[in-house]
């Protein structure tokens, strides 16, 4: 059906593009139950604010994909949480590095 070039390609632009689906579909799932939400708040407004309300979240979801590829990540851990698993490695080293911080003593005077 298909040639390996074309399955190749077909390979290639999965992988590729596959997170940034993925990832784009997790945050719009998530501004649709945020949408949702809030319509049932504003059920007894307006049509235009209705309609504003999901105006909104369809420019949002349209978006979503673009900023993801333009902006930064977040990294949500901090830089000393290791989730690499040394520990499950074998190596003697924590899985969790934690920065070393001075205690303080009390000063008697």
């Amino acid at each position: 059906m298909f040639s390996a070039s074309a399955a190749a390609w077909l390979s290639a632009w999965g992988s590729a593009w596959l997170p940034i689906l993925v990832d784009a579909a997790v945050k719009g799932t998530a501004v649709l139950v945020v949408a949702c939400i809030v319509g049932l708040f504003v059920r007894r407004a307006s049509a235009a604010t209705r309609h504003l309300v999901w105006f909104l979240v369809m420019v949002s979801l349209l978006a979503i994909p673009v900023l993801s590829m333009v902006l930064p990540g977040w990294q949500v851990l901090p830089e000393w949480f290791d989730l690499s698993g040394a520990a499950a490695l074998g190596t003697d080293e924590p899985a969790l590095r934690l920065p070393f911080v001075e205690p303080l003593g009390l000063v008697k005077r």
